[in-house]
C-alpha cells in the first residue's frame, strides 16, 4: 500500500508532467520521480520505454473521464499521440493549436481548466492498485509510435547503393548526394525539439540523419545518445533548408555506425563546407 508521503510526491510530479514536451521530454524519467514511477511500476531506464509505459498508464487513467472533451484535451496536454502538427510543440503552443482547431467555444482558458480537471482526476486514482502494464496495450503504443516515425513507406536501397558506390573512385559523388536530397531521413531532436547537434572541437558541429527507422532505433539503442524520443521525419533537401533557415553551420552524418570499428558501407559524411555548397543550390 502506498503511503501518504509517496502519494503526495507522485501528485506533485503530475502537476508538471504536461509541461514542455509532456511525455516526450528528454528527462521524462526524472520528471516522473521515484514515487510516481514506483506507483505505476515503471522500472526501465530506457527513455523510449519509459515514454511508452507512461503513455499506457495515462491512457488507463483517462479511460473513465466523464466527458470526451476532457480526454481530447488531456491527450494533447500530455502529448500522448504522435500528431505531426503537435508533437514538436511545447505545452502552451499545443493548447493554442488545439484551441484553434476546435474554434471559439474552446478558448485557451477553457482548455486549461480542462487540464486542471484532468490532473485532479489522475491524481485521485493513484492510490488504487496498479497491476503490471498489459502487453497488448504496450504493443499498441509501440506500433503507433513506429508508424509515426515512418509516415510513408520508404525504400532507402537506392541511397545505400549510391553510398556503396563511393568506395569505387570512378563512381560520381553526385549520385549519392542526389539520393540523399530526395530520400526521407529521420533526424534526432533534443529535449527542446531542436535539431540535436554533436559538437566537436576539431571538425565543428554535426547532425545525424538516418535513412530508415531500423537504423535510427539500432543506433539509439546501442549508443544511448541524449536525444528526445521523437525524431524529425524530413527529406535531405528540407533538412538542408532547415539548417540554412536557422543559420546553423553543421555537417550531416548519414547513417552513422554504432560500432566504432564497423565498416561504414552505408555511412555518408557531408562536411559543413559541402553542406553549405549543396544548400546554396537549393531553392
Amino acid at each position: 500500500m502506498t503511503g501518504d508521503r509517496d502519494l503526495n510526491a507522485a501528485r506533485e510530479a503530475l502537476t508538471r508532467l504536461h509541461l514542455g514536451a509532456g511525455v516526450r521530454h528528454a528527462q521524462l524519467r526524472e520528471r516522473l520521480g521515484p514515487e510516481l514511477r514506483r506507483i505505476w511500476g515503471i522500472t526501465s531506464k530506457d527513455l523510449t520505454e519509459v515514454m511508452e509505459l507512461t503513455i499506457v498508464r495515462l491512457d488507463q487513467s483517462l479511460s473513465d473521464l466523464p466527458k470526451p472533451d476532457l480526454a481530447r484535451t488531456a491527450r494533447v496536454a500530455y502529448n500522448l499521440d504522435p500528431d505531426p502538427d503537435l508533437v514538436g510543440l511545447l505545452y502552451m503552443d499545443r493548447i493554442k493549436a488545439l484551441s484553434g482547431r476546435l474554434g471559439p467555444k474552446n478558448s485557451v482558458r477553457t482548455l486549461e481548466r480542462h487540464v486542471k480537471s484532468v490532473r485532479e482526476h489522475i491524481g485521485a486514482r493513484l492510490a488504487r492498485a496498479w497491476p503490471p502494464v498489459p502487453a497488448d496495450a504496450l504493443r499498441r503504443v509501440r506500433a503507433r509510435e513506429r508508424a509515426a516515425r515512418s509516415p510513408a513507406p520508404t525504400d532507402d536501397s537506392r541511397l545505400l547503393a549510391s553510398i556503396g558506390s563511393l568506395l569505387v573512385p570512378r563512381d560520381p559523388v553526385e549520385e549519392s548526394i542526389n539520393e540523399f536530397l530526395a530520400g526521407t531521413m529521420l533526424v534526432p531532436r533534443d529535449a527542446e525539439n531542436r535539431l540535436a547537434l554533436a559538437r566537436t572541437a576539431a571538425h565543428g558541429d554535426w547532425v545525424c540523419a538516418f535513412s530508415s527507422p531500423h537504423r535510427f532505433d539500432e543506433y539509439r539503442r546501442e549508443v544511448i545518445p541524449p536525444w528526445g524520443p521523437q525524431p524529425l521525419p524530413t527529406t535531405g533537401a528540407d533538412l538542408l533548408r532547415k539548417l540554412r533557415q536557422e543559420r546553423l553551420r553543421a555537417g550531416i552524418l548519414v547513417n552513422p555506425e554504432a560500432a566504432r570499428n564497423a565498416a561504414p558501407v552505408a555511412t555518408l559524411p557531408l562536411s559543413p563546407q559541402l553542406v553549405e555548397q549543396i544548400s546554396g543550390r537549393l531553392p
